[in-house]
């Protein structure tokens, strides 16, 4: 039975490191993988993506803005948001993302990410297209903009890196949280906390891939067929069957394409 899902990963990142994403993909088709979101970071490689995953009927894709395109001299928000609704629009992109703060790799100004970050937001509304949000050492400001800038259609905070308290907040303004690799790690006790309370109806799990790979992969690239090893840890610090955990995220992830995806189609 397929019955896996990962809500976030990077194809064209898993090619940039010499895995044959063509082997990849046949790997995953013949596997329980049932689907999951390609992060495509850069806007020019959307077609190439969707070639190599065109036999895969549910994996969708995002694309957005991140705050690293604040470290391009050249970088010029109105053009870029102008190319990015094009994109989006164009190619029938459901998502718009990953877009969010990073004030640990700090790109530009925290002041920029801000700026580039509330754009995106709206833009999001404008298109009815919900976000898939980065955020790393930067809590406060993105709830704060969250508050006054959510679309209407939500979405998802992705390899959620923090505390209780942050999590209860972002699920307080509408948000799926989505847990990563990093769960598996022994020094990450705030995030195997902050998975313990999420309800299951709100949880999705993720590789990012090629990056974060798991406990005993750690320090190999990352790829989607990883994930069971997440997986396996979130259901031991839910205190939950990994087959019924399995089961919810499928559900999850079928409520989230019928009511956030289904009319971008």
């Amino acid at each position: 039975m397929k019955n896996i899902v990962d809500t976030h990963f990077h194809l064209m990142g898993i090619k940039e490191n010499k895995i044959n994403i063509d082997e990849l993909v046949k790997k995953l088709q013949t596997s329980n993988f049932y689907g999951g979101i390609d992060i495509c970071l850069n806007l020019e490689d959307i077609i190439e993506r969707k070639k190599y995953l065109k036999n895969i009927p549910s994996v969708f894709f995002a694309t957005g803005l991140g705050p690293w395109n604040l470290d391009n001299k050249d970088f010029d928000l109105p053009n870029s948001l102008l190319t990015l609704e094009k994109t989006l629009t164009e190619n029938n992109i459901q998502l718009l993302g990953e877009i969010g703060l990073d004030y640990h790799y700090l790109a530009g100004t925290k002041e920029k990410q801000q700026e580039l970050l509330i754009k995106q937001l709206e833009l999001a509304d404008e298109i009815n297209r919900p976000v898939i949000i980065h955020s790393r050492e930067s809590d406060n400001d993105l709830i704060d903009i969250l508050k006054t800038y959510s679309p209407k259609k939500r979405g998802i905070i992705h390899c959620f890196s923090s505390d209780v308290a942050t999590a209860k907040a972002l699920l307080d303004l509408g948000y799926y949280i989505s847990f990563s690799g990093n769960i598996t790690y022994k020094n990450s006790k705030n995030i195997q906390e902050a998975i313990k309370i999420i309800p299951s109806n709100k949880l999705f799990l993720e590789t990012d891939s090629p990056y974060l790979s798991p406990i005993p992969l750690r320090g190999k690239i990352n790829t989607p067929l990883n994930i069971i090893y997440t997986y396996e840890k979130a259901a031991e610090l839910r205190e939950e069957n990994l087959e019924e955990l399995k089961i919810q995220i499928m559900k999850n992830f079928a409520t989230f394409y019928k009511e956030k995806l289904i009319n971008n189609l």
